[in-house]
């Protein structure tokens, strides 16, 4: 069974999970759907999610040649893929870095993602000074999840959903994706991606 029931409330500063645990989050109202349900869509056939502000207009932009090299090096620190060749990504690059600040896999897409976004919550950090790097597809709720965290610019190395468009142009986050050591594509935002290194 998939995990269902993540909330938070504009303009408080906390989302509180399943579990009573409070983590870090921006503007944004999100809920987060049964990750077996593999759609944008819930049970009912409504899309689940409400109005989201856009709250990246200031988010420093970042070079082609930072994200080939994020892009590059994620697979290094699958260590678990490398060994099944089975599991998702997802890794939390910081601007000016020289490597990732948080990796982790499994073997679903949103779970890789949420240890990402978890694992910044417990260091007190977020996510408003990098981009988030994926292994997968793009949904909605991917584009939900990394709202949360305040992470400007998301990049994937398979394709999004229509609607994970449409959202992140209304929130006002970089969306990548189709991304390859040779190549990607930017469909929301494209001004926060430049040229220089």
């Amino acid at each position: 069974m998939g995990v269902t029931g993540v909330h938070a409330h504009v303009p408080s500063t906390e989302v509180q999970g399943t579990h009573g645990d409070h983590v870090h989050q921006g503007a944004y109202i999100v809920s987060i759907v049964d990750h077996d349900h593999n759609s944008d869509h819930d049970e009912d056939g409504d899309i689940d999610i409400e109005p989201l502000t856009k709250a990246f207009g200031n988010a420093e932009p970042i070079g082609r040649d930072a994200i080939f090299t994020a892009i590059r090096t994620l697979g290094v620190h699958q260590k678990l893929n490398l060994d099944t060749r089975a599991v998702h990504g997802a890794g939390f690059w910081p601007l000016g870095a020289n490597d990732f600040k948080v990796v982790r896999e499994d073997v679903g897409r949103h779970n890789a993602l949420d240890k990402v976004c978890g694992a910044l919550a417990r260091g007190g950090d977020d996510g408003h000074d990098g981009i988030m790097v994926l292994t997968s597809r793009v949904s909605i709720e991917m584009v939900q999840k990394s709202a949360a965290i305040n992470a400007p610019i998301v990049v994937a190395m398979s394709a999004p959903t229509a609607l994970a468009i449409r959202t992140a142009e209304d929130a006002g986050i970089t969306l990548a994706a189709v991304a390859r050591d040779d190549g990607f594509e930017v469909f929301t935002h494209a001004e926060r991606i430049t040229d220089a290194p």
